[in-house]
């Protein structure tokens, strides 16, 4: 197989892995109905305390009994979008958010958490949640209960099969830049005279930087492009470019 033909099916490859990366994985989901004065766990779903679960998210707050408000806790972040399309709003959507410490008001007379508003939360562990407000009104039996329909999102670890295919399709691109950059040094006279019909040269090691031993024959293509490449980064280096 050429080099070219690597590139293209290593460019193939990546371009399959990266989206398989990308897909979210739902880690819980449903209806609730947050108990006023209770907190909730967007990673598990369950209502509770922090005296039984240190990683709940938000707090339910009841300040008065007219004054009330959503209040990330425990490091979880969280943003109020407003009456939007629930379903459309996807992982990418909800990672490309600005998440902040600011509590959502559930005050009588500065509601915001009107049926059909959206709120998004990032949750302690790192998951991405959204909830939309299920019910015109709060649940007076349960202490002015917020009732939410939410879904909490996370990108899955890739599999040890998914990062063999993203080695293989960095390999391929990297095959097909170093052809791309030979023909190139090629076409400007850099490589001189030689064909592939010589008779390579034996093998020896030459130390660049002072630390990696690359084996090459003595002037072939490779060993030009190798040079090149590692004098490209060092004299980036040395700019302070990184």
């Amino acid at each position: 197989m050429t080099k070219r033909a690597i590139g293209v099916v290593g460019g193939a490859l990546l371009g399959a892995v990266l989206p398989m990366m990308a897909s979210a994985t739902t880690v819980a989901s449903g209806v609730a109905d947050i108990t006023g004065t209770f907190s909730f766990d967007f990673d598990t779903g369950v209502q509770g305390d922090f005296l039984t679960d240190p990683g709940q998210d938000v707090f339910w707050e009841q300040f008065t009994p007219t004054t009330r408000a959503l209040v990330p806790e425990n490091g979880a972040q969280i943003v109020n979008l407003g009456v939007v399309n629930f379903a459309n709003l996807t992982l990418a959507d909800l990672q490309g958010l600005s998440y902040g410490n600011a509590q959502i008001s559930g005050s009588d007379g500065s509601n915001a958490l009107v049926y059909g508003d959206v709120f998004a939360v990032k949750t302690n562990a790192g998951n991405y949640a959204k909830a939309i407000v299920a019910f015109p009104s709060f649940d007076a039996s349960r202490d002015n209960g917020l009732p939410i329909y939410f879904e909490t999102l996370a990108v899955p670890e890739p599999t040890a099969a998914t990062l063999g295919l993203m080695g293989l399709g960095m390999l391929g691109l990297f095959a097909r830049r170093q052809a791309r950059l030979t023909l190139r040094l090629r076409d400007s006279g850099a490589l001189g005279s030689q064909t592939e019909a010589e008779p390579a040269a034996p093998l020896r090691d030459t130390v660049v930087s002072g630390s990696i031993p690359i084996a090459h024959p003595a002037n072939s293509p490779l060993r030009l492009v190798a040079l090149a490449a590692f004098s490209s980064l060092e004299s980036a280096e040395s700019r302070g470019v990184g």
